[in-house]
């Protein structure tokens, strides 16, 4: 084998790998780390193979006809010059040993050390040779030529096949390794959920030009039982994929409710946002853990939040859902705003009252079918329907200056400070860290 015939096959295993690993994000949901090590597992086992099969056959090549022609050129010896008759001591002892007649006589070309017939012979020798030892198709009856192998050859074979099951059992234990956690992930969201190792942050939401804290939003992130926390992007994917968004969506709720009767017992009527997904609305478990919060907590103080999309997306349930929700005394916020493509009128209806969208968003305007609806046009329409707009991601006064001018009331960002940790016994005994 060339090298031309290795970077053929090594680049058709490493397109392989890369498809596997596409195919294992796309069709199984796995994570690019995940999926990562997967194509590479694979990769190293199909290379190994590779070079196995490569050390068995490359003697074969090396025994084809072309290389047994080419042995036989070798071996024809040039023409060469008459010599003068050397001493009889000086001659050498193989021409001693010759004819008589012959000893006189110009030298020749050496003849073939095999003639035609035996280059047959030796290749249809070779031919089923190879064919015994190549895997593929074998015929029903044994085969006549076949010979025993030498207890070299034995050995060999012997030795490849451990190097064989080695590799074989080394990409198991990497798919194992690769797959156990993608498995377990759920269960350890489970586990923190149940055993209550959930930590809570608050954010201010400010009233725009001035110094006073005047609503929160609410956050959750899990932990391990070492106290170390999860990714929370991933464990929202994870979440997602096993049915355990509800189950995440109610941690906040209990919170939520303290959070609220602790600012209330301090005398500040402040509302507590939580972004919950629209799965979680139709969940008996989460709708008793709001009924719950929602008759512990200060009224109409908790504000359940959704993202754009979601809305967009309700179904009839949903709307249900959200009519006894507001009845009971819910409100709601719709966040991540890209567009004005929705009928604000009619969530207003439905108990809407915060409308969240980026200053980023805001300040370069939002799409319409005529073009970009400006800043100061969007911030007078929904606060003409009875909105209140917080702008998120104000980082810097000036574009705390910008968006107080186009007519927000609310800001949300790093200039009035980021999340702030609620102490775990504050949150359990009703005394948060606001």
């Amino acid at each position: 084998m060339t090298w031309a015939h290795d970077v053929i096959v090594l680049g058709s295993v490493v397109l392989s790998a890369i498809a596997i690993n596409v195919m294992a994000r796309t069709q199984f949901a796995m994570t690019p780390q995940n999926a990562g090590l997967l194509a590479v597992g694979l990769l190293t086992v199909a290379t190994a193979l590779h070079l196995l099969l490569r050390r068995r056959l490359e003697p074969m090549v090396q025994a084809s006809p072309a290389a047994q022609v080419e042995k036989s050129k070798s071996k024809v010896k040039p023409e060469l010059p008459q010599r003068a008759p050397q001493h009889p001591a000086q001659q050498p002892k193989v021409q001693a040993r010759s004819h008589p007649a012959q000893q006189n006589a110009p030298l020749r070309p050496a003849e073939p050390v095999e003639d035609e017939a035996t280059r047959i012979a030796n290749l249809q020798a070779m031919i089923t040779e190879l064919a015994r030892t190549v895997p593929g198709p074998r015929a029903v009856t044994p085969d006549p030529d076949r010979q025993a192998f030498t207890q070299h050859q034995a050995a060999s074979a012997s030795s490849e096949q451990e190097l064989q099951r080695a590799a074989l059992t080394s990409a198991a234990q990497a798919m194992r390794s690769t797959l156990a956690p993608e498995r377990s992930f759920a269960a350890d969201i489970a586990d923190s959920l149940a055993a209550n190792r959930v930590a809570a942050y608050l954010q201010p939401i400010q009233a725009l030009g001035q110094q006073q804290p005047q609503h929160y939003e609410l956050s959750i992130r899990l932990r391990d039982a070492d106290g170390r926390e999860f990714p929370h992007d991933e464990v929202i994917d994870e979440a997602r994929r096993h049915g355990l968004l509800p189950l995440l969506d109610a941690a906040l709720l209990p919170r939520a409710a303290r959070i609220a009767v602790h600012l209330h017992n301090r005398g500040r009527r402040s509302d507590i946002l939580s972004t919950v997904n629209a799965i979680s609305i139709t969940d008996e478990e989460f709708q008793s853990g709001l009924d719950v919060a929602l008759a512990s907590a200060p009224a109409s103080t908790l504000v359940l939040t959704f993202s754009q999309n979601d809305v967009r997306h309700f179904v009839p349930a949903h709307w249900q859902a959200l009519a006894t929700m507001a009845h009971m005394g819910c409100r709601f916020a719709i966040e991540d705003v890209f567009d004005l493509d929705l009928d604000f009128e009619t969530l207003k209806a439905h108990g809407f009252d915060f409308v969240k969208l980026d200053a980023e968003v805001l300040l370069a305007g939002l799409p319409a079918p005529s073009g970009l609806i400006a800043p100061d046009d969007i911030c007078r329409y929904l606060t003409t329907i009875g909105y209140s707009i917080i702008v998120g991601h104000i980082d810097d006064d000036m574009t705390c200056a910008r968006v107080l001018g186009f007519g927000a009331l609310f800001g949300q960002g790093r200039l009035f400070g980021g999340k702030r940790a609620v102490r775990a016994d504050a949150v359990s005994t009703g005394e948060a860290a606001a």
